[in-house]
């Protein structure tokens, strides 16, 4: 009772002390109301304030390369290539394409293009979204033909309107920031089809003839940033 009374008696005439008991009482009322706030301009997956977001993917070619690879005629070939790690980047997919035309055929007949069949194996990249990659391409036509190796789960690289915080999306949109690193083979196969002239008699010594096909598998890693501004609903 004494440490009361006397302490009552210093809120009277120390102003000091009365600053001070003031200061408290004020934090006290106002961290619930502080804590209720940025509850609810939070979100519920980070920090930050909550709203409609444009978000856009500003995306770089941090490896890239090509390779020639000439396959004989019912064989098989291999390219490789590796991905190192970068650091402070987000890789979001690797693209492999291959491409030939008919470039092997000797003949006076018409050149028929070869059956080229290719293969990624990723399985010693540090990860990848199988789900989403496509991993192999058969071809019975000259041209070019597109493989890809997805590494960021929710990656599109086209801009996204999306509700919610910074954060929250930064972290859905950049959950696997590992995957990605390591080697990547390329097999190539190859059947030609030789043309020739046509009737019953052919094949024969007037066909065609080619011992294989020149096969360019050329890749490329894209890494990517996020951008955010926002979108007025209004």
């Amino acid at each position: 009772m004494v440490d009361l009374e006397q302490s009552l008696e210093r809120l009277k005439s120390d102003s000091q002390f009365q600053i001070t008991v003031g200061l408290t009482v004020f934090f006290l009322a106002i961290f619930p109301a502080y804590f209720a706030y940025a509850a609810s301009v939070g979100g519920t997956g980070g920090f930050g304030p909550s709203g409609t977001w444009l978000i856009e993917y500003e995306e770089t070619i941090v490896e890239s390369g090509d390779e020639t690879i000439f396959v004989e005629d019912g064989s098989t070939g291999l390219v490789s290539f590796y991905v190192p790690k970068h650091e402070g980047l987000w890789l979001g997919v690797i693209h492999v394409n291959i491409s030939y035309s008919e470039s092997d055929e000797s003949g006076v007949w018409l050149d028929q293009c070869d059956d080229v069949t290719a293969e990624i194996d990723a399985s010693e990249l540090s990860g990848y979204i199988e789900g989403g990659s496509t991993l192999s391409v058969t071809s019975t036509d000259c041209g070019n033909y597109g493989m890809e190796i997805v590494l960021e789960l929710n990656y599109t690289g086209e801009d996204l309107i999306r509700e919610g915080t910074q954060s929250e999306w930064g972290e859905k949109l950049g959950e696997q920031d590992d995957n990605g690193r390591g080697n990547v083979s390329v097999s190539i196969s190859v059947d030609t089809n030789s043309g020739s002239k046509p009737g019953p008699l052919d094949p024969g010594p007037a066909s065609n003839n080619e011992d294989g096909e020149d096969v360019i598998v050329f890749w490329e890693v894209i890494a990517y940033e996020l951008s955010f501004s926002p979108v007025d609903d209004s």
